[in-house]
């Protein structure tokens, strides 16, 4: 889902992605940073928030 939800991003676009699956943590990183994505991480009331722009 977080594949398609960064599809959809236009060039400077953002999305905010809400990560509890610890499969993902590790998974969604390495995606955007092979894929033209910038994103910073942290974490929200327990929950991993990346904070993801399309380069």
């Amino acid at each position: 889902m977080a594949k398609r939800a960064c599809a959809t991003l236009g060039q400077g676009e953002q999305i905010a992605l809400y990560v509890s699956d610890s499969g993902a943590l590790k998974d969604i990183p390495r995606y955007l940073n092979s894929n033209g994505f910038d994103f910073e991480q942290q974490i929200v009331h327990g929950v991993t928030v990346f904070c993801v722009t399309k380069l």
